[in-house]
C-alpha cells in the first residue's frame, strides 16, 4: 500500500515592481509519501517527505535574446534509507542556465545553449518528468525550425 499527498506553490512577482526585461519566478513543491509492506514483507514500511524549490530568473535584453537560470533545491527528509538516492535529493544545484537566440519558438529558428531540461514530443524517449523530485537536465545545444505545422529539433547532449 502507498499513499501520497501533494502541494505545489508557485508564482511570480507583480510585473509593474519589475522592469519588461526581467522576470523571476518561485516554486516550491512538498510531497508526503508512505509505503507498506515494501518487498512484500508485511512489516517493511517507510514514510517520508520530499521538498522540493525551484528559483527562476529570465533576462531577455533583446527581443531575440533570453538568457535563463534556474537553482533547484531538493530534499527528502524522514527516509530510512541512508544515504537517499539521487533520484530524491540533491542540495542546491544550477537545474538550468541557458542563452537562447531567436525571436519566436513557435515559428522561425531558435538556437538554446547550456543546462536545460530537454523534452521531445510526449517526453518518453527524451524528457523531464514533474515527478521526479529531482528532475532531469542536459548541458545541450539545441536548435529548432518551427513552421505552422512542422517541427525540427536538432540537439547534442550529455
Amino acid at each position: 500500500m502507498t499513499w501520497f499527498c501533494l502541494l505545489l506553490v508557485s508564482g511570480a512577482p507583480a510585473a509593474a515592481v519589475l522592469p519588461a526585461w526581467l522576470r523571476l519566478g518561485v516554486e516550491e513543491r512538498v510531497r508526503a509519501a508512505a509505503v507498506a509492506g515494501a518487498g512484500f514483507h508485511p512489516s517493511a514500511s517507510d514514510a517520508s517527505l520530499l521538498n522540493r524549490l525551484r528559483l527562476d530568473a529570465d533576462l531577455q535584453p533583446l527581443a531575440w535574446m533570453r538568457l535563463h537560470m534556474q537553482a533547484q533545491d531538493a530534499r527528502i527528509l524522514g527516509a530510512s534509507e541512508r544515504p537517499a538516492p539521487v533520484s530524491l535529493r540533491d542540495p542546491l544545484d544550477l537545474r538550468q542556465g541557458y542563452l537562447e537566440l531567436g525571436r519566436n519558438r513557435e515559428r522561425g529558428a531558435t538556437l538554446r545553449v547550456g543546462r536545460q531540461s530537454l523534452t521531445l514530443g510526449d517526453g518518453r524517449l527524451v524528457g523531464d518528468p514533474n515527478w521526479s523530485n529531482v528532475g532531469r537536465s542536459f548541458d545541450a545545444v539545441r536548435a529548432t525550425l518551427a513552421a505552422r505545422r512542422a517541427k525540427l529539433d536538432a540537439f547534442a547532449a550529455s
